[in-house]
């Protein structure tokens, strides 16, 4: 039984801002293509800086990659039925979610 209760960090403005979700999935248009849409909602979260950005070199060339941790009273996906994974929109930039911990289920 966790102690620390971390909803009380969540509900402060000290510590919070605002991102935006969005949730995609694909629909089928009128003529039978794929379209990709978008939900966006306007929440409130805990947004850590994961530190500096990581160069990622592949073959085809090498790119800069950015990382923050989210911490939301909702839910978030990495995976979704359709195969697209939740993004935030933090300070202008969008992120991927790309892991989701368990850990605070209880809150």
């Amino acid at each position: 039984m966790a102690r620390l209760n971390v909803g009380r960090l969540l509900l402060n403005p000290a510590f919070t801002d605002p991102v935006k979700l969005i949730q995609r999935m694909e629909t089928i248009d009128a003529v039978g293509r794929v379209v990709l849409t978008e939900t966006i909602t306007d929440i409130i979260a805990v947004v850590q800086d994961r530190g500096p950005q990581m160069l990622t070199r592949l073959p085809e060339g090498a790119y800069l990659t950015d990382e923050i941790t989210v911490i939301y009273r909702g839910e978030l996906s990495a995976q979704r039925v359709n195969g697209y994974a939740d993004m935030v929109e933090w300070k202008g930039k969008r992120y991927e979610v790309k892991n989701v911990s368990d850990d605070f289920q209880n809150y």
